[in-house]
């Protein structure tokens, strides 16, 4: 097995297996949902998707999976990430995050792109993740810039805008 491959189930199994400590802040469980959209490099892309907020699963380290739909470069990515982010406050009000996980990767590719690349039409890719960023409050929620970094057939960074209600 490719270390990459074993790498991603390396840290979807602790992801899985993590003791689930609440914080006395936000305990571990549905705290609420939220938009993200941004571009992409390595495929170029724009994406839409949508996050949740599952609480903290220790003190500081917020579980935030998300799902993205990324279009261009004659391609399409569906992933789905799981990510664990410490948390910490910056000032009163900005919250500042980084963290990593796993994400799993849906992508179709145009004929006439996987042709010229030699590749097929449709695969799937599971590599590691890293996140990180800034959240400020807003009228309704909170709303973060963030940039994830991945590999392989994914998009090496993704920056984005979420807004968390």
């Amino acid at each position: 097995m490719p270390r990459t491959a074993t790498a991603c189930l390396f840290l979807l199994a602790l992801a899985i297996g993590v003791p689930l400590v609440a914080d006395a802040q936000e305990s571990f469980g549905f705290h609420g949902w939220g938009l993200r959209a941004g571009a992409s490099t390595s495929p170029d892309q724009f994406y839409v998707g949508a996050q949740l907020n599952l609480g903290s699963v220790a003190r500081n380290l917020r579980f935030q999976p998300n799902v993205d739909l990324g279009s261009g470069d004659g391609q399409t990515i569906l992933s789905v990430a799981a990510p664990f982010l410490f948390r910490g406050h910056v000032a009163r009000d900005i919250t500042i995050y980084g963290g990593g996980g796993a994400v799993l990767g849906f992508i179709n590719r145009d004929r006439r792109r996987a042709r010229l690349d030699h590749e097929d039409t449709s695969t799937t890719a599971l590599a590691p993740m890293l996140a990180g960023g800034l959240e400020f409050p807003a009228s309704v929620g909170s709303v973060a810039l963030e940039l994830a970094v991945s590999g392989g057939d994914l998009p090496d960074a993704k920056l984005g805008l979420c807004w968390m209600f």
